[in-house]
């Protein structure tokens, strides 16, 4: 609606422009919420296994959990010697 009013009269610039600007905003302020949410679940999740497999290296399974979240459980046993 914004663009095509833009094109049938220059003056339509404005509310456009701002229209596009308050999406950018919108959009930042999810992903931010969205990285906080994330990296509150991996440091939940790593304090978990701190608790429940102290001699296990956790950094790299936090990793590959959070960072290779389709990764088939053999290929964790492979990467992931304790497992």
């Amino acid at each position: 609606k914004y663009l095509h009013d833009v094109r049938v009269n220059r003056e339509n610039l404005k509310p456009y422009l701002l229209y596009m600007i308050n999406g950018i905003y919108e959009t930042s302020l999810f992903t931010i919420n969205f990285i906080k949410k994330f990296n509150n679940q991996m440091s939940a999740c790593e304090n978990i296994l701190k608790d429940k497999l102290p001699s296990l290296n956790k950094s790299d399974l936090i990793n590959h959990l959070f960072f290779n979240f389709y990764t088939k459980k053999r290929l964790y046993k492979r990467n992931i010697k304790c497992l």
